[in-house]
């Protein structure tokens, strides 16, 4: 019910409207002293004649009197961003630690000491994100307050997000945080938003790189809008409704990863490009509301400092119909692009949602038949001969070719998805994770003059190096360890079996030997013992293998590995 309210915020009157509460809880009650009538502090009036509506006039869209601010850009409220907006800008900070006031912006520093609750300040946050709207909850009040009385969890703590570019080499987006209730029915909480973004770009430029934070989303997309036109006609502000005509596809993330374009590549944007953000946010906890925010930092330079464009492209099979029997249904699709020339692939992935089990991509032969195996991700970096690794639909892997991979796009590619449907009804293509999807994504140029060799994507075994020292496999000791379930999805237990009493430290590496964990003196007794529980979430695992290891104080020592899917 609660999910069914969220994608119906017009449908929410029981609490009053959220700018209802705005207007009524901050405006007049907290900056109603300062901020009304004719002698109202910068000729602002929060209170006006008692009229939201006429509040709201004076500050959508509407540049502050700081020359500093009107040149960055800043409005009263700026609708779909609050991090753009003064009014959340001044209130603000104890929630986003991002944000950096400017000289003059809050004279004396007199709104940091404005007496708010947390959840006062996060309802003109929300409120500015849906495009501060007169009429409606655009979220739910309760929910809000529930994540502020304790019962939260965010999916990246506020102030952990990457660090800002400096100004001369690109800039940051902070998106959301978006607000989800646990899971607690049999629908699994998820939605899809987008939001048009200005750039303001002064000029053309490449973007050479693009660093995320999503925390604990299913995805973000990046899409460029084609024309001035097309971006007008979307209002700003989160929506639910994709309409993705006039778009350009930049790229797409499931974790929180950079893209360093090879050598010699960049995307090419043009000046003042907007863009068109899409965030799947899915909350997996059972108990507590989530807060997701994701950040974006985008890195550019002079516009013709690349040789060659970058070419992002999604290849989609919308022809999915799965039956709900448990069982396991295979799509196989042909795409081809009527361009006799070759085209050279630096990137290969793939999407699906939570029903897939599996996903392939092969060259095809001119006569129409499957020939080289290019991908699967149920292989470590999708590289079909590589480890073993089993099927994540959050996190499949992306595959990078070094040198690139030069094919026919008129002889075309075939992909292939598998699915299980355990779900209450037949599963069809759509945007939530309650529907399927079927995608291939990849990354292209046309020439490869002034292009660098890019990197190439290898397997495991090939990619480690130096987890021996770090291990120290010296000393081996006479005891036995395994963890269940191997794969593991969220959690995973490592079970010992010891021949005596024994104190040891744990401590988990990643698969490029980094320390993730350490858990001092375990107490082990004679026999079957469980001492360790991993927690995907609460450790801030990644996909792919992991190590473990137990030592005792005498230099005894017990590893194992285990398969983050």
């Amino acid at each position: 019910t609660i999910l069914l309210l969220m994608l119906a915020p017009t449908l929410l009157w029981a609490q009053g409207s959220t700018m209802e509460y705005v207007y009524e809880n901050v405006f007049v009650a907290k900056c109603g002293d300062c901020h009304s009538g004719a002698s109202a502090e910068a000729g602002l009036d929060l209170v006006g004649d008692g009229s939201m509506s006429d509040v709201r006039e004076q500050l959508y869209m509407i540049e502050p009197g700081n020359a500093d601010l009107a040149e960055a850009h800043h409005k009263y409220i700026y609708p779909g961003d609050p991090y753009r907006s003064s009014i959340f800008r001044l209130i603000g900070s104890s929630l986003s630690p991002d944000i950096e006031l400017m000289e003059g912006e809050d004279v004396d520093g007199v709104h940091a000491d404005i007496e708010m609750s947390d959840m006062e300040r996060e309802m003109v946050r929300q409120w500015i994100l849906f495009d501060a709207k007169k009429n409606g909850q655009v979220v739910d009040h309760d929910m809000i307050e529930e994540f502020y009385d304790g019962n939260g969890i965010w999916g990246i703590e506020p102030g952990a997000g990457p660090p800002k570019p400096d100004p001369s080499e690109g800039f940051q987006i902070h998106f959301g945080p978006f607000f989800m209730p646990a899971w607690t029915g049999a629908e699994q909480p998820n939605i899809e938003y987008y939001s048009k973004y200005d750039t303001y770009l002064p000029d053309d430029k490449d973007i050479y790189r693009i660093d995320n934070g999503i925390g604990s989303s299913h995805h973000l997309i990046m899409y460029r809008f084609e024309t001035e036109g097309a971006s007008n006609s979307r209002p700003y502000g989160l929506r639910t409704n994709a309409n993705h005509s006039n778009v350009s596809y930049v790229y797409g993330v499931q974790n929180s990863e950079n893209i360093q374009l090879p050598e010699g590549t960049a995307y090419m944007w043009g000046e003042g490009s907007v863009l068109d953000l899409n965030a799947h946010v899915i909350n997996y906890s059972t108990t507590a509301v989530l807060a997701n925010d994701m950040y974006i930092n985008v890195y550019t330079q002079p516009a013709g400092t690349a040789s060659q464009e970058m070419v992002s492209q999604l290849l989609p099979y919308g022809g999915i119909a799965i039956p709900n029997d448990g069982e396991e249904h295979s799509f196989e699709d042909v795409f081809t692009i009527g361009y006799p020339l070759p085209i050279y692939v630096w990137q290969v992935s793939s999407h699906t949602h939570k029903y897939g089990t599996d996903f392939d991509v092969w060259l095809r032969n001119p006569d129409g038949s499957k020939g080289e195996h290019i991908f699967d991700a149920e292989h470590y970096n999708g590289i079909p001969d590589c480890e073993y690794i089993g099927y994540d639909y959050q996190h499949p892997p992306t595959r990078s070719f070094g040198p690139f991979l030069e094919f026919i796009p008129s002889n075309g590619i075939i992909h292939e998805a598998k699915y299980v449907n355990t779900g209450d009804s037949w599963s069809y293509w759509g945007d939530t994770s309650n529907d399927e999807m079927m995608i291939t994504a990849i990354n292209y140029v046309v020439s490869l003059d002034g292009v660098a060799l890019s990197e190439n994507s290898v397997c495991y075994a090939d990619e480690v190096v130096g987890i021996d020292d770090a291990l120290d496999l010296s000393k081996q000791a006479s005891w036995t360890v395994s963890a269940v379930p191997n794969p593991m999805a969220q959690q995973s237990t490592i079970h010992l079996h010891s021949d005596q009493d024994r104190l040891v430290d744990f401590q988990l590496f990643n698969a490029l030997g980094q320390l993730v964990h350490v858990q001092k003196d375990i107490a082990i007794d004679l026999g079957y013992n469980t001492p360790v529980e991993i927690d995907r979430n609460a450790l801030g695992l990644q996909h792919g293998l992991h190590f473990y290891s137990f030592t005792t104080a005498d230099g005894e020592r017990i590893e194992g590995r285990v398969v983050v899917q």
